[in-house]
């Protein structure tokens, strides 16, 4: 069981709040993403499960065991950095047997260390499932990068660890392969059915990976949940503008109601609302992602900036009362001219409504 639980876990380096009453809960098995800008405190929570961080309160658990005053060595979890940390005088071989030469380990109900053979087959398997058989006898400085990177996750899983942690693996990589490198890790996580917990800014990486994500931001959990959950139904409005790209749009606006209907006021113009809770006359910021909005001959009015043509679709960059606004649409007809303006109406049913003060979601 590699479950991994954080009981209102905090950790302060002198006056800095890194990771601020942390309550979560990873299941076991499950690729938990923590996704957040660069210095929110995410890889402080990661190296807080690896035991390279000692919580300054709070209770961690592996599995059915409190490990908040455990060394590393003891966690039975291996991680994977940024840096592949590679022994460069090391071929493949000896690089992914490395934690296993000194380490005693559970064999057959026994705590001891493992023979050569046993190491080898281990290796072996190893890297045959992350396909590198062909690699053993080389060095690092004769691998590619990704060649490197997956050295790096064979010799995490070679001691097979109750969890994998990773501290933005894929940073160091081409576009192209990373995204090959998603896909590796997702089969990789199926075929093992082991606890991955992966830490990155990156949320190509989260939306594609993840079972479930953490948002994070200045220490602190924002939302927790699946994917589709958080891209659709944003708890605030940091997650709302954090997730998706192009993201979110936010308007300023004041609900008011016409026949018994509830609409917003954003500029010169309204959208009408579905079913919320917030009373007429109050401020609120109303939310739409791109792919909600389209022209129309009311709702708000606005002026086309821009517009973005990447070949599957386009994006029209919009001036709406003051706020910049894009628009998603496919790449049909004439293409939109700049300058030119334009009013944007969206289904009540993709609206979402905010507190302008405290940023948290309405209903």
């Amino acid at each position: 069981m590699s479950q991994i639980v954080f009981e209102g876990v905090s950790k302060r380096f002198g006056e800095t709040v890194a990771v601020d009453r942390f309550d979560l809960h990873i299941h076991d098995g499950e690729f938990m993403v923590l996704l957040g800008p660069s210095g929110c405190g995410k890889t402080t929570a990661l190296r807080l499960v690896a035991g390279l961080e000692t919580a300054t309160e709070g209770t961690l658990r592996i599995g059915d065991r409190d490990v908040t005053g455990v060394e590393a060595k003891d966690r039975d979890i291996a991680m994977v950095f940024q840096s592949y940390a590679l022994y460069p005088h090391m071929t493949v071989s000896g690089n992914i047997e490395s934690p296993l030469v000194a380490r005693r380990m559970h064999v057959d109900g026994e705590l001891r260390k493992l023979t050569k053979a046993e190491r080898q087959q281990r290796v072996v398997e190893a890297a045959r499932v992350l396909g590198l058989d062909e690699l053993l006898g080389r060095k690092p400085a004769a691998l590619s990068g990704g060649q490197r990177q997956r050295v790096a996750l064979a010799r995490a899983i070679v001691s097979r660890p109750a969890a994998f942690l990773m501290d933005e693996p894929l940073s160091n990589l081409d576009a192209k392969l990373r995204a090959q490198t998603r896909l590796e890790l997702v089969d990789l996580h199926q075929r093992l059915s082991t606890t991955f917990v992966y830490v990155t800014h990156d949320q190509v990486e989260a939306m594609t990976m993840a079972t479930r994500m953490a948002v994070v931001v200045g220490g602190r959990l924002q939302q927790v949940g699946t994917p589709k959950e958080v891209y659709e139904r944003p708890a605030n409005l940091f997650v709302a503008r954090f997730i998706g790209s192009p993201p979110m749009n936010t308007l300023a606006g004041i609900v008011e109601v016409r026949d018994g209907e509830p609409w917003v006021r954003v500029g010169e113009g309204v959208l009408r609302l579905g079913p919320i809770a917030a009373a007429e006359g109050r401020s609120v910021v109303v939310g739409v992602r791109p792919e909600h909005l389209q022209p129309s001959a009311d709702g708000v009015a606005g002026e086309v900036r821009a517009v973005e043509w990447l070949g599957h679709e386009r994006h029209l960059v919009c001036d709406v009362a003051g706020e910049r606004v894009t628009v998603r649409e496919p790449t049909v007809g004439d293409d939109p001219m700049s300058g030119r303006p334009v009013r944007l109406a969206a289904d009540p049913a993709h609206l979402h409504l905010f507190d302008p003060d405290s940023g948290e979601r309405l209903g």
